[in-house]
């Protein structure tokens, strides 16, 4: 999702501004794009790992590796293939809208 062009390993700090992924070592900043459509999904893995504020003067580092391999999941496009999933499951064996919604209800509870 963002494509990093830097020899420099740890920064100081790190956030997102818009479609852009900002890195900072001491004076230095090495900005990155973010591909199309993925902004929010970055900036939400990125608050994870250092927080809303980003890293603090003095709290830390942050390696290069350690961002390239957060993980970065969109529960709403999950939940959304998930559905897709199931009503296919359905339809190869034929289960009737009731069946569906009793299934979907064993699923909720358990």
């Amino acid at each position: 999702m963002v494509e990093f062009d830097t020899l420099v390993q740890r920064f100081d700090d790190v956030r997102t501004e818009g479609t852009t992924v900002v890195l900072r070592r001491g004076p230095k900043e090495v900005r990155a794009a973010i591909k199309r459509g993925a902004a929010k999904l970055v900036e939400r893995s990125i608050e994870c790992k250092v927080g809303p504020q980003g890293l603090l003067p003095g709290e830390g580092e942050i390696a290069l590796a350690e961002l390239k391999a957060l993980p970065a999941f969109d529960k709403q496009e999950q939940d959304k293939m998930k559905q897709q999933i199931d009503e296919l499951v359905f339809d190869l064996y034929g289960l009737t809208k009731v069946e569906r919604t009793l299934i979907r209800g064993v699923a909720l509870t358990a």
